[in-house]
């Protein structure tokens, strides 16, 4: 799931490949998860990945000193920089190389106790 902010600019919508920290989320969940997470209250797009790949990482970068390592700064840096062994990981980035964006008028989610629920779209 991205906000709808997100996800549509002035241009239009992303063209795949989409980078994104959000995680994953169940089809039973995408209604709760909008109506709870304040980041998708004003709308969301929700995307079914065929392929994904780890693109990011983001945390704390240290340095290595005469004195061991020290703290240096918050960083976003790409999955295979060398550096990675210098950050205190905080969220994995990933990259939606191969995606398609999900009818919720037409999504079948599982509920909690197994059974099919066909999920309402949200009224805009």
């Amino acid at each position: 799931m991205l906000s709808r902010e997100e996800y549509e600019s002035e241009e239009g919508p992303w063209p795949a490949p989409v980078m994104t920290a959000h995680p994953p989320v169940c089809p039973g969940c995408v209604e709760r998860s909008g109506r709870l997470c304040p980041h998708l209250r004003k709308g969301y797009v929700v995307l079914r990945s065929r392929r994904v790949a780890p693109a990011a990482i983001s945390g704390m970068l240290y340095q290595p000193t005469r004195a061991g390592l020290r703290a240096s700064a918050a960083a976003t840096i790409a999955h295979d920089d060398p550096r990675t062994r210098l950050l205190r990981a905080a969220q994995l980035h990933v990259e939606l190389v191969d995606y398609e964006v999900v009818d919720l008028g037409s999504m079948i989610a599982t509920g909690s106790r197994g059974a099919a629920v066909r999920s309402r779209s949200r009224a805009e």
